[in-house]
């Protein structure tokens, strides 16, 4: 008998499940508590043992070949559940099959988030309403980002689409719309009153003094940003007070969820939903962009 014997067993179990299953990542500390004698006998009958092995899985197996159907062979949920489901327990699979409809529905919301946006959907979110634009207003190539001027992230990205804008200024229409998050106390007001200043022709000066002032952002901080950005005051306190442009900042919200926007800050860049990941990641996608749309 191997005094490896357990260390054997595991290197089996591993080439058998594959690295990054749940079996393998297991069989470490299960055989830990076991004697170098019983994971001999383990391994006298290794068929037997992945036999049991193989039908715990079964569960697993199911639930990644319906989801697979029903989501379709090539889409990205069926990747990722392909991927991610040998780690999960047994169990867990067993669990989420009971609630199959629940994980489906959620999976192909998921999937939704992630796909281009259709022509239609592509023009209104261009289109609709009033939003503020700056750079190339009549170009076809455009990029649509759905903000928060209370998020962290959207604050992260502001130096990020600026020097886009920068560069591509001249090429592409960059167009923001309003996603105050409910979590964001400060987040729907302070998008009032960018949207006055918007109306007073000045969104963008106070666009800038909302991101570089996020974390202040009280009535009272608001009135002194406009003041900074050079606002009408009465007309700007005045908006406040009846939130007249509250309609066009929950026609933002209702749009965006329509197009599965579920955080801030969302990109989109004529169809394409673009990750926030880096600088270089935004620059790639909008050289793709204007690739396609020969701007």
């Amino acid at each position: 008998m191997s005094e490896n014997a357990c260390e054997e067993l595991v290197e089996q179990v591993c080439a058998r499940r594959g690295a990054a299953s749940f079996h393998c990542k297991s069989a470490k500390p299960m055989t830990e508590l076991l004697s170098a004698p019983a994971c001999a006998a383990a391994m006298v009958d290794t068929e037997a043992l992945f036999t049991r092995l193989e039908a715990e899985r079964g569960d697993c197996e199911t639930l990644v070949s319906r989801l697979c159907k029903d989501l379709g062979a090539t889409s990205q949920s069926c990747r990722l559940v392909t991927e991610k489901t040998p780690q999960f327990p047994a169990d867990q699979c067993g669990r989420m099959l009971e609630n199959y409809d629940t994980v489906l529905d959620q999976l192909r919301e998921q999937e939704r988030r992630h796909q281009p946006l259709t022509e239609q959907e592509a023009g209104r979110v261009r289109n609709e309403g009033n939003p503020p634009v700056r750079g190339a207003e009549g170009a076809s190539a455009f990029v649509v980002v759905f903000a928060d001027f209370e998020c962290p992230y959207c604050g992260k990205l502001k130096p990020m689409m600026d020097r886009l804008f920068k560069t591509y200024g001249d090429r592409v229409a960059f167009i923001y719309r309003h996603y105050p998050l409910p979590m964001h106390e400060h987040a729907k007001l302070a998008a009032e009153a960018a949207a006055e200043a918007h109306a007073q022709g000045k969104f963008w000066a106070m666009y800038s003094e909302l991101y570089v002032n996020q974390y202040a952002l009280s009535r009272s901080d608001l009135e002194l940003y406009a003041q900074e950005a050079g606002l009408d005051m009465e007309a700007l306190r005045a908006a406040l007070d009846d939130h007249r442009h509250a309609p066009a900042v929950e026609a933002d919200l209702a749009l965006g969820k329509e197009l599965a926007v579920s955080g801030t800050p969302t990109i989109i860049m004529g169809r394409q939903r673009v990750p926030p990941k880096s600088y270089a990641k935004l620059v790639e996608a909008m050289e793709a962009m204007l690739a396609r749309t020969g701007g």
